[in-house]
């Protein structure tokens, strides 16, 4: 009889423990999801010397370090929609450090010259630095400690900033 009854207690034990486990697996997987802090749609559009500015990003830094960021890459008018979470979903409501750079895209040349010809063209025996990567735009813009640039995203919007950089 007792050991009908430790057969029981153990049974039960490794149906409870399993039933842990088990949610223990799921929830870790959902709690990205659920741990989203809710955001809202916002715009912005970048000038330099008055001209749109195509390919710059634009980047939302929270000072808060529970509060995430939003970027997004300007089109040719130099507008953008922000990103948190999924493709221009928007930021979350808060104040926000703007940092905005623009550089000038990699070649695509290949290591083997380039050329159409068919015949193989060994790089270079003697190592080079990579191509230095310039930012299009004044470097304060791109600085934490110096930039002018500020946004405030609210859940009534409208979310829309326009950012007219000059020298």
């Amino acid at each position: 009889m007792a050991c009908l009854d430790r057969a029981r207690r153990l049974t039960c034990f490794m149906i409870v423990s399993s039933c842990a486990v088990l949610s223990a697996c799921q929830s870790t997987s959902d709690d990205a999801a659920t741990n989203r802090v809710a955001v809202y749609p916002a715009l912005a559009r970048v000038t330099f010397k008055g001209e749109p500015v195509e390919g710059a990003v634009v980047r939302l830094v929270a000072p808060n370090p529970n509060q995430p960021g939003a970027a997004g890459r300007t089109d040719d008018e130099g507008k953008c929609r922000l990103t948190t979470y999924e493709a221009d979903d928007g930021a979350a409501a808060g104040n926000y450090m703007v940092l905005i750079s623009k550089v000038e895209a990699m070649s695509e040349t290949p290591a083997s010259g380039g050329d159409d010809s068919d015949e193989y063209v060994p790089p270079s025996e003697t190592p080079t630095a990579p191509a230095k990567r310039d930012n299009e735009l004044p470097p304060k813009y791109n600085n934490p400690a110096r930039t002018p640039l500020n946004a405030v995203v609210t859940s009534e919007g409208p979310n829309e900033y326009v950012f007219e950089l000059n020298k």
